[in-house]
């Protein structure tokens, strides 16, 4: 088990005891937490940068690439998303998700 107690994080362990009750042991877990929340944090944001390469090398057709950036935006930013293009000939083209 393990929870906050003010800004400090603590780990809880119980032990038995001879008369049948339990003593918990509390660890002050706050100097160890912090790196492995950051360690998290950069193994999610790789995760994302990896399905993001692999996504969008797998196509090199502008359509299929607006497609895929409209999608992750949507899973990962926001409800919707609509990517658009700058002009090309004077006109503007949008892709919606």
């Amino acid at each position: 088990m393990e929870g906050f107690v003010g800004h400090q994080t603590y780990e809880a362990h119980p032990t038995a005891r001879d008369d049948g009750t339990l003593l918990w042991w509390l660890v002050d877990d706050t100097d160890h937490r912090s790196p492995r929340e950051v360690l998290r944090i950069e193994r999610e944001r790789t995760a994302f940068l990896t399905q993001a390469s692999n996504l969008l090398l797998s196509s090199l057709n502008l359509e299929r690439c607006m497609d895929v950036t409209a999608q992750m935006a949507a899973e990962h930013l926001a409800d919707a998303a609509l990517p658009s293009l700058p002009p090309a000939a004077g006109s503007c083209r949008w892709c919606p998700a």
